[in-house]
């Protein structure tokens, strides 16, 4: 009986000895600017593994809607996760410039503005109607 009562008050009595300034720390850059991956077609929020797959827009294109007037022009298909990405890459009146984050032109950091916001939120929605419901 003793030992049972041993271990938890031993690891009470230690856990004021472990530093925990560093366990609940947000990933760098989630509030500051986006991730895109070129080649997974993939959004995440700063170095997060907060992402969505620019695939699961396919599931409600009317949410596009929004991200076409952010950027004031169309998405077209067949290929609208493609389309969605060229967009991201290549803003049309061109609101920001992606910036390249390695050598082989794969990682884009983009900023947090109207225009991803938009995406960000349709890509959420988009999630949450396929898996949340």
């Amino acid at each position: 009986m003793n030992k049972l009562l041993l271990a938890p008050l031993l690891a009470v009595a230690l856990s004021g000895c472990i530093n925990t300034d560093n366990l609940l720390k947000p990933a760098a850059g989630v509030d500051e600017y986006y991730t895109f991956d070129s080649q997974q077609l993939r959004l995440c929020r700063g170095q997060s593994n907060n992402c969505y797959d620019l695939a699961v827009i396919v599931s409600d294109r009317l949410l596009l809607s929004p991200v076409e007037q952010a950027y004031g022009s169309q998405i077209s298909g067949p290929n609208y996760p493609l389309q969605l990405a060229k967009t991201l890459l290549n803003p049309p009146h061109d609101e920001y410039e992606p910036q390249p984050q390695d050598e082989e032109g794969r990682y884009y950091r983009l900023p947090i503005n109207q225009q991803t916001d938009a995406v960000w939120q349709a890509l959420a929605s988009a999630f949450d109607g396929l898996y949340n419901n």
